[in-house]
């Protein structure tokens, strides 16, 4: 889904923002299965996901990111 497309309707409240992020978990699990892209899969992203779907604040709320593995993230360890 086109990126501004799917921001719009998060705004809108036509998708839930928790659905998407558990799919895009599912399949980075997937993928990660074989290309071994992601050191660390956060489930946390899922509790984050429910805070917003309340209340999207933000241009970018509910939009999922990975994040390089040489960048330190709060509350994130490996």
């Amino acid at each position: 889904m086109n990126v501004d497309i799917y921001l719009n309707k998060v705004k809108k409240g036509e998708i839930s923002i928790v659905d998407y992020i558990k799919s895009v978990i599912k399949e980075a699990r997937v993928l990660n299965k074989e290309y071994k892209f992601f050191n660390f899969i956060s489930e946390s992203a899922i509790e984050r996901a429910e805070e917003l779907e309340k209340n999207p604040k933000g241009k970018l709320a509910g939009l999922p990111i990975s994040v390089k593995d040489c960048i330190c993230v709060k509350n994130m360890e490996l």
